[in-house]
């Protein structure tokens, strides 16, 4: 099923590669699928530059992120972030189950984002270390940032983003 909605996916967002009629694929027609799954971290960080670079270099039309995290270190989703802004490729988010915290900031740097039923984003409240208790006001603060900026680069609702942070921030509707 998961492989069924890539598919479709491709074929809505970045095209297919066909021409008049049939199918005729070509070097610009390559999708490239990252796993973004687990902890996020800075080897993670690592991975997803190395990922662009090479699709740009193969001269790919767009790379899907299969996003699946709760979260991880706010200095590596930033990294990845500005991987994504940077990059010219056009890029998709596909949230398979879960967008948390860092999974979200980096789901909101791509173009597109789509998800499966019953997935969720959010809950992007930085948190300390290994007690999850919530951060000092300077770090939520940082990252409402990050989640505001990330938004408005991509014409999306920057209020919603920082929401994301900020449970005293509501949204009507």
């Amino acid at each position: 099923m998961k492989w069924l909605f890539t598919t479709l996916l491709l074929l809505t967002v970045l095209g297919g590669g066909y021409r008049e009629g049939r199918a005729q694929a070509t070097a610009s027609d390559r999708v490239f699928v990252v796993n973004i799954d687990g902890m996020i971290d800075n080897g993670l960080a690592k991975y997803i530059d190395r990922s662009l670079k090479a699709a740009e270099k193969a001269d790919a039309r767009g790379v899907i992120l299969h996003v699946d995290t709760f979260g991880g270190l706010v200095d590596a989703a930033d990294e990845i972030r500005k991987s994504i802004l940077n990059t010219p490729l056009s890029t998709v988010a596909y949230i398979d189950k879960n967008a948390a915290s860092a999974g979200a900031l980096i789901s909101l740097a791509c173009d597109s984002i789509y998800m499966a039923p019953g997935a969720s984003i959010g809950a992007a409240t930085v948190v300390q270390g290994g007690s999850g208790e919530k951060a000092s006001e300077k770090m939520q603060s940082y990252m409402r940032g990050l989640m505001r900026s990330t938004a408005e680069a991509n014409g999306r609702n920057p209020q919603l983003a920082e929401a994301m942070v900020d449970e005293s921030i509501a949204i009507d509707g």
